[in-house]
C-alpha cells in the first residue's frame, strides 16, 4: 500500500512514524516482559491513544509538535533515521501551514498501515541471539 505513495515528503513522514512507532513497540514488548502485561493490550490502549492525539490536534502546529515529541520519545532525544536522511524535506513540509490537513491523513495512514514486518524481524533477531547466548 505504502509503495504506491510517490510523494517524496509523504514517503519520508510514514518511513519516520513506522519507524518510530517500531521502538515503540520494542519498548512496550520490553514493558510487558518485565511487568507480565498482555503485549498486544499494551499495544492497543497505545495505539489508540495515538489516534486521538492525531485527531485531536486543532492546529498543523500542534501536530507537527505531537509527531516530533512521538519521534523523540520513540528514540529517547536520539535522532530517528528516516528523520535524518529527510531532515530538509520534512522540515519543511512540517512547518508548513498549509500541510496540516496532509499531515493528519497521512499520520492516520502511516497508523493503519503499519505491518509490523520490521518490529518481528527485530524481536526474532533479538530472540535468536538471546538464545545463542544461554
Amino acid at each position: 500500500m505504502k509503495e504506491a505513495i510517490e510523494s517524496r515528503e509523504d514517503v519520508a513522514l510514514i518511513d519516520s512514524f513506522h519507524a518510530a512507532w517500531n521502538m515503540t513497540m520494542g519498548a512496550l514488548a520490553n514493558r510487558a516482559s518485565t511487568e507480565g502485561a498482555s503485549f498486544e493490550r499494551l499495544v492497543e490502549v497505545e495505539r489508540e491513544r495515538i489516534r486521538n492525539a492525531i485527531l485531536r490536534a486543532k492546529t498543523g502546529e500542534a501536530l507537527a509538535n505531537w509527531f516530533l515529541r512521538f519521534c523523540a520519545e520513540a528514540t529517547r532525544g536520539a535522532s530517528l533515521g528516516p528523520v535524518r536522511s529527510n531532515a530538509t524535506i520534512m522540515r519543511q513540509f512540517l512547518f508548513n501551514p498549509r500541510n496540516s490537513d496532509r499531515l493528519q491523513n497521512l499520520l492516520l495512514f502511516a497508523l493503519v498501515s503499519y505491518s509490523g514486518e520490521n518490529f518481528r524481524r527485530n524481536a526474532e533477531t533479538t530472540v535468536g541471539s538471546q538464545k545463542q547466548e544461554n
